[in-house]
């Protein structure tokens, strides 16, 4: 009888000791990758809307009646000062859906990506050699504006065009080349119209000198390639 005592308590410990040793070559419960710093992976998007989800137009200013008129089924988004049987002047508007990016995420870049549009004719009269940007008259510097009320990309024109802070507007160099991609840093627009959506409405594209001839014209999400479409590059932590 004492021997069997002493076999049972020898099995009870040697089975604890195999449950010890067991649990300690269990995994861990799955976490967040984290970086070597100890912060969270950073994570990239691009935000590309194509024409149904798109929010960008020209709105434009002439005596023939382009003051009210709505510009949203173009391919382009066009800023321009120009004539065409009369002085016109030409500006864009456009906006991203930021709602794919996490509440409380940390962004640390956000680079807009717009691409000169090569393939349109803008005033009829042009051959290919005169679309993408053009400087005929004097440099065709812009600036990046944020938009400060609402808009309706269907509805928008000249007239009823929002307002835009034009005490933070960026300043854009001069293309270089008719069909230049701007590569633009927009990281503290984005941050504070994230942080104040109804203060900020997305960018107004202009030209420094709105004096004819110069323009700078890129392809909008309605252009025949997918691939020129204007994009958001985003990066952020959760």
């Amino acid at each position: 009888m004492k021997q069997l005592i002493k076999n049972m308590c020898l099995f009870i410990v040697l089975s604890s000791f195999l449950i010890i040793s067991c649990r300690k070559k269990e995994s861990p419960l799955p976490t967040e990758t984290s970086g070597s710093n100890g912060t969270s992976t950073p994570v990239s998007v691009i935000l590309k809307p194509n024409a149904s989800v798109g929010k960008d137009v020209f709105i434009r200013q002439n005596s023939y009646g382009a003051n009210t008129s709505n510009y949203a089924s173009y391919p382009n988004l066009v800023v321009d000062a120009w004539t065409n049987g009369n002085t016109q002047l030409t500006r864009s508007l456009l906006d991203f859906d930021l709602t794919s990016i996490p509440s409380g995420a940390s962004i640390s870049k956000v680079m807009l990506v717009l691409y000169a549009d090569t393939t349109n004719l803008l005033y009829g009269g042009e051959t290919k050699a005169d679309i993408g940007h053009n400087s005929l008259s004097g440099p065709n510097n812009w600036l990046l504006e944020r938009i400060t009320s609402s808009w309706t990309k269907s509805t928008v024109t000249w007239d009823t065009q929002p307002t835009t802070d034009a005490s933070t507007a960026i300043n854009l160099a001069a293309s270089i080349s008719s069909s230049q991609t701007y590569e633009i840093d927009v990281t503290q627009f984005i941050k504070d119209e994230i942080a104040n959506p109804t203060l900020y409405y997305g960018f107004m594209l202009k030209l420094s000198n709105e004096n004819p001839y110069r323009s700078i014209v890129f392809c909008s999400s309605r252009h025949q390639y997918s691939a020129l479409y204007p994009e958001l590059q985003v990066t952020y932590t959760k």
